[in-house]
């Protein structure tokens, strides 16, 4: 599902803020954050499933639907 995010106050923004500050939180729900395409592909080669992916589209393009760059 895509869901474009305009608000800092968006609780997803918010749990991955937690996340990356609260060590207690990313043990409890089993997640981490990464940063960068480098890192994320380092991960999946790793065998890692990826939860959720936040991009920038005037960084990447319109990756999921196929116009503009490539996260490869």
């Amino acid at each position: 599902m895509v869901e474009c995010i305009t608000s800092a106050q968006n609780p997803k923004i918010k749990e991955l803020l937690a996340l990356q500050e609260k060590s207690r939180l990313r043990r409890e729900k089993g997640l981490f954050v990464v940063e960068g395409r480098r890192e994320l592909e380092h991960c999946l080669a790793a065998g890692f499933t990826v939860d959720t992916v936040f991009y920038c589209p005037s960084i990447y393009g319109d990756v999921l639907t196929g116009q503009g760059g490539s996260l490869r």
